[in-house]
């Protein structure tokens, strides 16, 4: 009877957005609004549905690690700190549960290493803008340690002569915090700001939504002539805000001296 109970309640939450994606699907006209509130149906599922197997199943069940790494996937387009934590949890339960060679443990560690994954770009002349994964961030030289990503992700064949990053690769680059542009989607903690209307914000945490640079060079003293991000706080309750990218640092692993 409560196997039959779970189907029928899974089945509902099912039906639920099948039939929302066709009314959207029939509707076509304003695409790009539909696509987001198709995101937004599809991550309460996921969240419904996950919910719903911690309570039948259990919270440490396979089918409940499962149904949480999507959930993990549809909260990622919209918090990535959220999703950062919760993916971080289910991998390290799973390793701990089901061992670090089971499946739901290797998938649950293939997708925190897509959703926690830390970019910048460089503008480097004459090569134009370069793509890093972030390493580490050393705060005594207000610095990030760098990598070159794998050839797949930067569309760069390795070895080749036109391979921007040849002298690169197998190396750490040591680059000043202030020379990185930051993804978007990576998660920041803001600091150094001032006195005044945005002091608040000091030590809170979020995201970068985007970043935008300064028309007239006297409007920015940063080097890629930035003039700032707009983050989405992980509180629900700070709204969105533009911050001076010195005033940005990106939640890396800490250099241990």
């Amino acid at each position: 009877m409560k196997i039959t109970i779970r189907t029928a309640k899974i089945a509902i939450i099912e039906e639920d957005i099948d039939k929302f994606q066709k009314f959207l699907e029939n509707g076509g006209e304003q695409a790009e609004e539909d696509e987001e509130k198709l995101d937004l149906a599809e991550l309460e599922r996921s969240r419904r549905l996950y919910e719903l197997s911690k309570r039948e199943c259990g919270e440490f069940s396979v089918q409940a690690t499962n149904r949480g790494i999507r959930y993990a996937s549809a909260l990622n387009l919209h918090s990535n700190v959220k999703a950062s934590k919760l993916i971080k949890k289910l991998y390290s339960d799973a390793k701990r549960i089901f061992g670090p060679e089971h499946s739901v443990t290797e998938k649950a560690k293939e997708k925190m290493e897509d959703i926690t994954h830390l970019g910048c770009s460089i503008l480097s002349l004459p090569h134009g803008f370069l793509n890093f994964d972030v390493l580490a961030y050393d705060a005594k030289e207000d610095c990030y340690l760098l990598k070159v990503p794998d050839s797949d992700s930067i569309n760069e064949e390795e070895g080749s002569e036109n391979d921007r990053y040849k002298d690169m690769r197998n190396k750490t680059i040591i680059t000043p915090r202030r020379r990185c542009i930051l993804s978007q989607t990576v998660p920041v903690i803001v600091g150094g700001l001032p006195q005044g209307p945005l002091e608040h914000l000091n030590g809170k945490i979020g995201e970068t939504k985007m970043f935008f640079f300064s028309e007239e060079e006297e409007e920015s003293d940063d080097p890629n002539m930035l003039k700032g991000y707009t983050i989405q706080f992980e509180d629900d309750n700070i709204e969105d805000c533009d911050i001076p990218p010195g005033n940005v640092f990106i939640l890396a692993p800490q250099v241990k001296r």
